[in-house]
Order: C-alpha cells, then sequence, then structure tokens
C-alpha cells in the first residue's frame, strides 16, 4: 500500500456534531478494490449521518454489536466506531477487498474490527455471533447478488437483531426483485425523512429498518 499511495484520493466526512472528521482514501483506478469498492456512494454519506442521529436507540450504543456488510470503504461503520468507541463493531467485505478498508481503518485510529466475509461462504463465525445491528449500504443494485445477500442476512440477523440498510433508487423493477425475496424472512419499513439528518438525505436515497418476521 505504501509504494501506491499516489493512486488515492481523499475524501473528509464532517459529523453533525462537535467531532474530528473523518478521511476517507479512495481507489478511482480500482487497483485495489476491484471496482465499485473503491468508491465511496452517496447512500454512505446519509445512512451515517442517520445513524448518528440515532443513537442510543437500543441498537445503537456503547455496548452494542454491530456488524456492517459490504463495507467497502468503511466510511460507514467508521463513523459509527467513531461515536460509540466502546462498542463492538466489525466491518465486512471480501477478503480481496480488505486492504484498503484496514487502512482506512487504521488511519483514523478506529476501535472497529475488519473480517473476511463472503456473502457465499456456507459457514464463518459471524453466522453465529448475535448482533445488535446490522447494516448494509447500497448492496442490491446488482441483482445478481440478491440471492447472495439475502442468504447472507437470513444467516446474520437475528430475532432480536435489527437491520438498518440504506441504498439508492436507480433501478425499480431490480429492486423491487430483491424487496419481493427479502419480505418473505423480513417485515420492514422505510425510514421517514424526519428522522433523517437535515442536510443529508435525498427522495433518491432510502433507508429501510427491518427485523424478521
Amino acid at each position: 500500500m505504501e509504494d501506491h499511495k499516489d493512486v488515492l484520493v481523499t475524501r473528509e466526512y464532517e459529523f453533525a456534531r462537535n467531532v474530528s472528521p473523518l478521511l476517507i482514501s479512495e481507489d478511482p483506478t480500482g487497483q485495489w478494490c476491484h471496482g465499485v469498492a473503491g468508491t465511496i456512494w452517496d447512500s454512505s454519506f446519509v445512512l451515517a449521518r442517520y445513524l448518528e442521529k440515532s443513537l442510543q436507540t437500543p441498537c445503537l450504543t456503547d455496548q452494542s454489536r454491530i456488524l456492517e456488510l459490504g463495507a467497502g470503504l468503511g466510511l460507514v461503520g467508521i463513523a459509527i466506531a467513531k461515536l460509540l468507541p466502546n462498542a463492538y463493531i466489525v466491518l465486512t467485505d471480501k477478503p480481496e477487498r480488505l486492504q484498503l478498508l484496514q487502512h482506512n481503518v487504521q488511519a483514523n485510529d478506529s476501535s472497529a474490527q475488519v473480517a473476511g466475509y463472503d456473502w457465499d461462504t456456507d459457514y464463518s463465525d459471524i453466522d453465529d455471533q448475535q448482533w445488535d445491528a446490522v447494516i448494509i449500504s447500497d448492496c442490491i443494485w446488482e441483482h445478481s447478488l440478491h440471492d447472495s445477500l439475502l442468504k447472507a442476512l437470513e444467516k446474520v440477523v437475528h430475532t432480536s437483531s435489527k437491520l438498518i440498510m440504506a441504498y439508492e433508487q436507480r433501478n425499480d423493477v431490480t429492486e423491487q426483485q430483491f424487496f419481493d425475496k427479502f419480505h418473505s424472512t423480513f417485515d420492514s419499513r422505510i425510514a421517514s425523512s424526519t428522522e433523517m439528518d437535515d442536510e443529508y438525505q435525498s427522495d433518491d436515497i432510502k433507508i429501510i429498518i427491518a427485523h424478521r418476521k
């Protein structure tokens, strides 16, 4: 990584409260993150601010166990770890995509942990852990990933867990296909605009709050 930092671009994330901003490195070349995983998507900013506003709800406290799937560059999970330094927070992505995620965690002195987790893996010790909250951002745009993501969600979201998922509306048909399958296992609602950060929200970015039926 040290030899190739010149290909990285750093973006700043500012919190709503008086907390020093995060510096998140992106990989516009795709050299380290294999394409889309090297970019911070808008829904990540919206979700991070939503979670900041939702702190101290039962699933988001300093005693919570929080899992992020498809963490990418780690913006959301690192932001929550900054606000909940004593929470147990694990950021996951495919093993081959962890290098820049780990770099961002270390660069921000984050208490979050990083772990490889492939949605198609039959078993991981992550599956057996009890998570208070599972968070995920912008992972339903690709139809071919739907079954793998749903398989993972069914393993890590337990009856006592809350699933908080953000996505940007891009293709109504693809998104409806995902939710048709999703709702066979989960009940959900869409967060209202009043629940979201006043500045970081958009009509085409939705936040879903769900739990197992």
